[in-house]
Order: structure tokens, then C-alpha cells, then sequence
């Protein structure tokens, strides 16, 4: 959902969510997390904690 608003890959919203700005920067331009964050902002999203934590055996 998140991917469709901000017309990007579902992927890439994944890594702007997920990592540090530093990393992030290797695979978005600056516009793409602009516009990722932006709909990440809307009230009612709530990031799923339970599969966050199943990368790398945490």
C-alpha cells in the first residue's frame, strides 16, 4: 500500500523504513524518501514489529 502511494518499489520502502539515512542513500534518491516518508506519516500506519524480528535469527 505504502509502495503504491509513494510509486515506488516495495523493496525500497522496506530499506527506507528499515535502515539508517546513511544506507538508505545507496538505494534511493533523495526525492523517493521524501515521498516514502511523507505517506509513512499519514496517521494510521503501524509498522508490524513481529516480522522485523525474524531477520537474522533475532
Amino acid at each position: 500500500m505504502i509502495a503504491d502511494e509513494a510509486a515506488v518499489n516495495v523493496s525500497t520502502v522496506s530499506r527506507v523504513i528499515n535502515f539508517s539515512d546513511k544506507e538508505i542513500c545507496r538505494w534511493a534518491s533523495g526525492e523517493m524518501i521524501e515521498r516514502i516518508r511523507v505517506v509513512v506519516a499519514v496517521p494510521g500506519y503501524l509498522r508490524r514489529l513481529q516480522p522485523h524480528g525474524l531477520r537474522g535469527n533475532r
